[in-house]
């Protein structure tokens, strides 16, 4: 099946990249689609399907499509992974780091929604 992206969901998809690259320091060619097992490079990508679920409301397949998985279950299992640095203290730096790049990207929403109001 051939996946196509709306306008708004590419500008979505984009922000988020453009957010975490600006927060972490790490071009997305290094995390986005690439099939690595470093620690580092597995937490982006943590990172990068739990914002596309929570702020771009893409479905668990399309995200699997977009990150290059083969199914949804891993999806799944990601979004539950991430979700866990919330609730246990030893992930302080995960949490941290999610945070950080929630609070940079909920700033440029609200960026674009002013210069759309004018």
């Amino acid at each position: 099946m051939i996946y196509i992206e709306t306008r708004q969901q590419t500008e979505i998809r984009l922000g988020i990249v453009e957010t975490i690259e600006n927060v972490i320091g790490v071009p997305r060619e290094l995390w986005e689609m690439k099939r690595s097992r470093l620690n580092e490079e597995v937490m982006i990508r943590h990172i990068y399907i739990y914002m596309l679920h929570n702020y771009g409301k893409f479905t668990l397949q399309t995200i699997a499509r977009i990150v290059g998985l083969k199914n949804h279950c891993t999806v799944i299992q990601s979004i539950n992974r991430t979700k866990e640095w919330f609730e246990d203290e030893q992930y302080d730096y995960e949490r941290n780091l999610l945070e950080e790049i929630k609070e940079s990207y909920e700033q440029r929403i609200n960026k674009t929604a002013e210069s759309l109001a004018r």
